[in-house]
C-alpha cells in the first residue's frame, strides 16, 4: 500500500488507477487484521525480523518505527486524531 501511495504522489499513476489497486488491497488488510494495531504489530514483527537478518542491523530503525506506530495508536485513543483514527473496518467502495 506505501508503495501504491508513493507512486500516485510523485504523479507515476493517476488517482483512479491508484483506487483500482488501492480498493482491494485494503480489503485484503482488513480481511487478515483485526486493526490498526494488529496491523501495525504484525508490521514491526516483520520489519524487526528482516532488519535483523542483515549483516549490520541498525536498531535504531527499528526503535524509530516502533515508537511511530506507538505514537498513531496514542494519538488515536486521547485525541482520535492521525492515520489511525480511520475505521480499520471501514467499507472500501
Amino acid at each position: 500500500m506505501q508503495l501504491l501511495a508513493q507512486c500516485y504522489s510523485i504523479g507515476y499513476i493517476e488517482f483512479d488507477e491508484y483506487m483500482e489497486y488501492a480498493i482491494p488491497l485494503g480489503r485484503i488488510i482488513q480481511e487478515n487484521y483485526s486493526s490498526w494495531e494488529s496491523f501495525g504489530d504484525d508490521y514491526l514483527k516483520g520489519y524487526t525480523d528482516w532488519m535483523n537478518s542483515r549483516k549490520n542491523p541498525d536498531e535504531s530503525q527499528i526503535e524509530e518505527r516502533k515508537n511511530v506506530h506507538e505514537f498513531f495508536l496514542e494519538q488515536n485513543t486521547k485525541a482520535k486524531i492521525g492515520p489511525y483514527s480511520v475505521d480499520f473496518s471501514l467499507e472500501l467502495q
